[in-house]
């Protein structure tokens, strides 16, 4: 009786505040993308995010992919320097480089809730070596330093669990989040996204910075479309180098033909 009773008060407070249930089942996920009159490449990239959202990592993975997943070969020079190469743990890799850093940007694949919980295990080791602000893309406010969790009004790619996890943690150990999201696209966006995290810690100097973002906002080099990201931006403004992390390029597929081979 207890579990239906809190499941009700649930159903009752999201009535309340007059939010639609994000959390769909699958029929409805399916349907909803095939009545969108939209291209194959939009319907592949919301039924991913619907997926993902309501906790379904496999079928998000593979929505993803009917539209993106690409076979790839090593060549030879490639296969020449795998050779090479030498694995080391992620984890403790990153913490360990985090010490001497300033700035730290981790991206994710937005319909990849792996990648959420994989910057959750960076939290305590970073805030352990002075991180105290964490810049957050999705966020519509900075209301969360209040609540202290994040709720369904909290921003779009948070209402998937473990980003909401993700949020919790960092509260809990004591992160100072900020939202930086910025109008307009390509390069007005990326110049925006950039001049909101400067800003930011232009009034927040006591401590170290970790930025999450989507994609190739992470990317350091000249975009085809953006000319510099928000990364690149972002150390024009600073003057620092930032520590950037794709999770996207090398995380697990729908299928292992879709894996890079590296």
């Amino acid at each position: 009786m207890k579990f239906f009773y809190l499941l009700a008060l649930l159903f009752l407070g999201m009535a309340g505040y007059g939010q639609e249930n994000p959390y769909w089942f699958t029929d409805d996920i399916k349907r909803k993308v095939a009545d969108s009159t939209q291209s194959q490449s939009w319907r592949s990239q919301m039924g991913a995010t619907y997926y993902s959202i309501s906790g379904q990592y496999k079928p998000a993975l593979e929505s993803w992919d009917q539209t993106f997943g690409r076979v790839k070969k090593l060549n030879a020079a490639d296969s020449l320097k795998f050779t090479k190469l030498i694995p080391v743990n992620a984890k403790e890799y990153i913490l360990k480089k985090a010490a001497n850093e300033k700035i730290i940007i981790i991206n994710e694949a937005h319909h990849n809730a792996s990648h959420r919980t994989f910057a959750t295990s960076l939290l305590q080791g970073l805030y352990d070596r002075g991180y105290r602000y964490l810049g957050i893309e999705t966020l519509a406010n900075d209301s969360l330093n209040t609540d202290k969790y994040a709720t369904l009004t909290s921003g779009y790619y948070s209402k998937e669990p473990e980003f909401g996890n993700f949020i919790y943690n960092a509260l809990k150990i004591g992160f100072r989040l900020f939202s930086y999201e910025a109008e307009g696209n390509n390069k007005e966006r990326e110049i925006g996204e950039a001049k909101n995290i400067f800003n930011f810690m232009q009034q927040n100097k006591e401590g170290k910075y970790l930025i999450y973002c989507g994609y190739q906002h992470a990317y350091e080099g000249i975009h085809k479309s953006w000319e510099k990201t928000m990364a690149g931006r972002l150390s024009d403004l600073t003057g620092v180098n930032p520590f950037t992390i794709d999770q996207t390029q090398f995380s697990e597929k729908s299928s292992l033909k879709y894996n890079e081979p590296l």
